[in-house]
């Protein structure tokens, strides 16, 4: 899960290599929990999630209850595919066959990207973004893009910002693929040469973020769940994913969508 921005403190955490020094540029940056069931991430989200100093001295912050307590309660907004990343034959059936359960169930269906969101330009400003965090944090002397480029980017972040708070005031959450593919065998190439096999041909890796870029954009919360078995044969983890986006950490309560 990625919780959304803000929610769970950056404080403590260490990745790989030397420490990182102190930053302010945190508006993309998220940690959350792994877990198996929605019952967990929302244990572990209690456990984790609050306010530092100095906003902890002045505010709190707890986790809400669900929106509905039935699944026919909900309005389910859905994106299967995407002419800019396009989900292999496999995912998208068995995405598609996750939404035709949540209808079945009752849940109601509305389908296509929010009004005000440009998919393909999201993607790209979520690029520059991400270029800019890195461009901050490593001082490399490299210019990412004249300065008269950030704020146009920065107009694009904060529009796809308030046009997901629009949409979720009439939507309880969004669900769409995770990845154009499933799971896959790591290519060690230098990054631009890398590919993925799948049975519609090689992808470039470069296409993976595009799903991804949407949640991550516009500071949203991000569950990601397993909807499917690997194919037969296969020694790969689970074949497909959806990814659910709301406004707040509650959606972790669609998390367990029908099989």
């Amino acid at each position: 899960m990625k919780p959304s921005v803000g929610i769970v403190p950056l404080t403590g955490l260490q990745p790989p290599g030397p420490p990182a020094p102190p930053s302010e540029m945190t508006y993309l940056s998220a940690v959350g929990p792994l877990a198996r069931s929605a019952a967990d991430l929302r244990t572990a989200l209690r456990v984790t999630a609050g306010l530092e100093d100095p906003a902890a001295k002045a505010l709190s912050w707890t986790l809400p209850p669900p929106q509905h307590a039935r699944l026919r309660d909900f309005r389910v907004g859905v994106v299967l595919d995407d002419p800019h990343a396009s989900v292999t034959g496999e995912v998208g059936a068995v995405v598609s066959d996750a939404v035709d359960a949540l209808a079945r169930a009752g849940a109601s269906v509305v389908e296509g990207w929010p009004e005000g969101i440009d998919p393909a330009q999201s993607a790209e400003a979520f690029a520059f973004q991400v270029g800019l965090f890195f461009a901050f944090q490593q001082h490399s002397g490299e210019e990412l893009a004249p300065l008269s480029v950030v704020p146009e980017q920065e107009r694009r972040r904060m529009a796809a910002r308030a046009a997901w708070s629009r949409y979720f005031a009439e939507v309880d959450v969004f669900v769409c693929p995770a990845n154009f593919t499933v799971a896959f065998p790591h290519d060690a190439r230098p990054f631009d040469e890398r590919t993925i096999a799948t049975p519609e041909g090689l992808r470039p890796y470069r296409d993976q973020p595009f799903w991804s870029a949407h949640a991550s954009l516009a500071g949203l919360p991000a569950v990601v769940v397993p909807i499917g078995a690997p194919p037969a044969g296969s020694r790969l983890a689970p074949s497909s994913w959806v990814r659910c986006m709301r406004t707040t950490p509650r959606s972790a309560s669609l998390s367990c969508l029908p099989r």
